[in-house]
């Protein structure tokens, strides 16, 4: 059980310092500002864009649709 918490501090770790970095640059941390999707892969005329900031690679629009 110990290895299983120092994986899980990690992961915590490492998602509050992403999530730290984007909100001081402004982007968007589910697409890092690029505005599509991130499990985009396919060969699309358009790439489908972004659902968590709507397309506009925000934080502050990230922000405002989080419950």
């Amino acid at each position: 059980m110990g290895f299983f918490n120092i994986v899980t501090e990690w992961k915590n770790q490492r998602f509050q310092n992403h999530m730290t970095h984007m909100k001081s640059i402004g982007k968007c941390p589910e697409c890092n500002g690029s505005r599509i999707t991130p499990t985009f892969r396919a060969m699309y005329t358009a790439p489908p864009l972004c659902p968590g900031c709507n397309g506009s690679g925000l934080f502050s629009d990230w922000d405002n649709q989080q419950p």
